[in-house]
């Protein structure tokens, strides 16, 4: 399938560039001919369950295998040199597969968030209480994260992905369980937080709820198209966070 992006912010502004994108699969194609560029800001990913959004989103941040075409990341060639792409992105959440564990606090989420990215405890803690103001996130390290509501977990998440500097955040199913009140809520949040020189980008199934100016990368899927696998960890990537499409069973992190 093909899709493309008429987003507001092209050229040396972009932070993300794909020209003729595609990602393939034991000989299947999740996704081709993509051309789009994000700028600062939000971005989207739309589609169907099964249309390649998860896969699109980690291509962005250098944690895809089997990518091929045009993508660069902050200048940087992101399918020559995804290393460096990953130095400089994050992932908020990814399916079930990259996501909160709902057993641990706040605090131990923090903490072990700042042990993943390498970030000193001391200036993580610091950093997640300055987000959680300018995020409105409860200030209560001792909570479950299963007892916070659907958004606000959804906005701890990313502000998990934000502890260390990130020129491109992801985010996936950004309206799961959540009211398209609640989703405009969370995107008034995210744009606040990418401001003018980061980007978040999201995928979802209802783009409606997308503010107006939001450039989207559409993967509805094609007639006849197939469902895209589901993206798994690699077991002998360089990266903890690299994955590859595969029929293994799902591993949480």
């Amino acid at each position: 399938m093909s899709a493309s992006a008429a987003p507001e912010t092209t050229g040396p502004a972009a932070l993300v560039v794909a020209e003729d994108l595609s990602l393939t699969a034991r000989r299947h194609t999740v996704w081709s001919g993509l051309d789009f560029a994000f700028g600062p800001g939000l971005g989207a990913v739309t589609g169907l369950t099964g249309s390649g959004k998860s896969t699109l989103l980690l291509a962005l941040t250098g944690r895809m295998s089997g990518v091929r075409g045009g993508l660069a990341v902050a200048g940087i060639d992101a399918v020559a040199d995804a290393r460096r792409v990953r130095a400089l992105t994050s992932v908020a959440r990814i399916d079930t597969m990259i996501d909160l564990e709902g057993r641990l606090t706040v605090g131990e989420s923090v903490t072990e968030r700042a042990l993943i990215e390498r970030v000193p405890t001391a200036e993580a803690g610091a950093r997640m209480a300055a987000l959680a103001a300018q995020l409105d996130l409860p200030d209560d390290p001792d909570r479950l994260v299963d007892d916070l509501d659907a958004l606000d977990r959804t906005v701890f998440a990313v502000a998990l992905a934000r502890l260390r500097p990130a020129v491109v955040t992801v985010l996936d199913d950004a309206d799961r369980g959540l009211t398209v009140a609640e989703q405009h809520r969370l995107y008034d949040a995210l744009e606040t937080l990418a401001g003018h020189h980061t980007a978040i980008v999201v995928s979802s199934r209802e783009p409606a709820a997308l503010p107006r100016r939001t450039p989207v990368v559409d993967l509805s899927a094609a007639p006849g198209s197939d469902p895209a696998p589901d993206p798994q960890p690699n077991p002998a990537s360089d990266a903890e966070h690299d994955v590859h499409p595969s029929t293994e069973p799902r591993r949480s992190r």
